[in-house]
This record gives C-alpha cells, sequence and structure tokens, in this order.
C-alpha cells in the first residue's frame, strides 16, 4: 500500500479553488431570487476530490432553487445563458454545466427542490430530454460512510491518466457495489476492481441510490465502457504498479 500511499499524496486536491466557489456563490445568489442555497456537493464533500495533471480540482455546487421556481430544464437553461454572459465558457455536461472561472473549474448543477423535502431535488438530464429526482445528501453520506474513498481517489486518478470516460457518481457507486462484503483492503481492492471492469462493466447495471429508476449506469456508451474495460485490461498486464497508476 506504500506506493498507493504515495500516489493519494500526490495528488491531493487543490484548496484554491474553494475562494472561486464562494464568490460564484454570492453572486449566484444575487442573480436569482428563487436560488434558495448552494452547497458543496461531488467529490469534495464526500472526500474524493484529487488534483491530476492540468485537470485540477473540480468544485461541485448544487444550486438548489425553491420548488414553484420554472421547470428542471428551465433552470439549467437559464443558469447556462447566465454563465454564457459571463465569459465562464460553460460546457453542457448531462446533468451539470462546467464553468471557468479565474483559470478555476466548477461544475453547477441546477436542480428544483422538491415541495416538502429538504434533501430531494429534480435535476434536468440533458442526454435524455427528461428530469430525475436525486438526493445529494444521501449521495455524500454513502460515499462517506462505504470506507471505500481510498479505491474511488485511486480509480480516479487511473481514469484520468488513462484518458477514459468514467463519471464520478457513476464510478463511486460501481466501486462501492463491486466491493460489497470485500475486506477494507485497498491494494488488493484496486486490482478486483480493474479485474471486475474487464469483465463486467458492460453488463453490470448501477443504480441511483436514492432513485431505482435513475440508471446512472447508461451515462456512458457502450463503447465508452469498452474502452474502460480495455485500459483496465492493458493495467493488468503491468509487471509493476507504477505502469498501472504514476
Amino acid at each position: 500500500m506504500s506506493y498507493l500511499q504515495s500516489i493519494l499524496d500526490k495528488y491531493q486536491p487543490q484548496t484554491d479553488v474553494l475562494p472561486v466557489a464562494q464568490a460564484i456563490t454570492e453572486e449566484l445568489q444575487q442573480a436569482f431570487p428563487t436560488l434558495s442555497a448552494i452547497t458543496v456537493s461531488g467529490s469534495y464533500a464526500k472526500g474524493t476530490a484529487v488534483s491530476v495533471g492540468d485537470v485540477g480540482t473540480e468544485v461541485d455546487l448544487l444550486l438548489s432553487f425553491a420548488p414553484e421556481t420554472s421547470t428542471p430544464k428551465g433552470i439549467y437553461e437559464d443558469i447556462y445563458q447566465y454563465a454564457l454572459q459571463r465569459g465562464w465558457m460553460p460546457r453542457q455536461r448531462n446533468v451539470a454545466l462546467g464553468v471557468q472561472v479565474n483559470g478555476h473549474r466548477i461544475d453547477l448543477i441546477p436542480a428544483r427542490q422538491q415541495a416538502g423535502f429538504q434533501h430531494y431535488h429534480s435535476v434536468y438530464i440533458r442526454k435524455a430530454s427528461a428530469w430525475r429526482q436525486t438526493n445529494v445528501e444521501e449521495h455524500i453520506d454513502l460515499v462517506r460512510r462505504s470506507r471505500r474513498t481510498d479505491e474511488i481517489r485511486l480509480l480516479k486518478i487511473w481514469r484520468t491518466l488513462h484518458v477514459v470516460e468514467f463519471p464520478s457518481f457513476y464510478l463511486e457507486m460501481f466501486i462501492i457495489e463491486a466491493l460489497k462484503g470485500r475486506p477494507y483492503d485497498v491494494m488488493e481492492n484496486v486490482w478486483y476492481l480493474l479485474g471486475y471492469m474487464r469483465t463486467s462493466l458492460e453488463i453490470f447495471p448501477v443504480l441511483d441510490p436514492t432513485n431505482p429508476q435513475n440508471l446512472i449506469s447508461d451515462t456512458i456508451t457502450a463503447l465508452q465502457k469498452q474502452a474502460v474495460a480495455a485500459a483496465a485490461i492493458h493495467s493488468l498486464q503491468a509487471h509493476d504498479w507504477s505502469e498501472v497508476i504514476w
């Protein structure tokens, strides 16, 4: 584990992005009166953040709009247009909008709070042109309690180094499900996960634990899953950990 620990130490998350996220939070709350709350979510909140190469560390911000606000799609488009006007170079992702502010990358997740529920939100799924119910707070709690955060961080680093598409939420849920019942041995588990990606990624359904109708394993295509599996095969043929993750 000493080598893998050195990798975790090498790719510690950046902290200078947090003041930028705070400035964006204050600006958006002034610009959108129905924006009831903005919270740090994603990898920072879950304890799975890393900083790899020029990708740096992204911070996810959940934009929680009041229940009476527009539609999930309308909120998504409003935030996109605002980011465009501000020169933040927004990138339309499946659920989030990736923006760049002062050289830092922030993911904005527009969401409409469901009436009567503090943490359940409706989010727009761009690829499906539909909305889905989800609970980001439960996602954060599940990952933090899983005791698999080291494996998640290492596979995020591996994903970036091997240039494959594997969205973070999908990756996290895949790892937690795949490691159910296994001991807490990080090195053995990372090796096991590479083998599991090789054999099962394309056929293993992964669901949103807060909404079983949300099949998050559909967020990438079969070809993208094959690319991940091919990268896993290549890693499994390595003679040393330094050829797998460096």
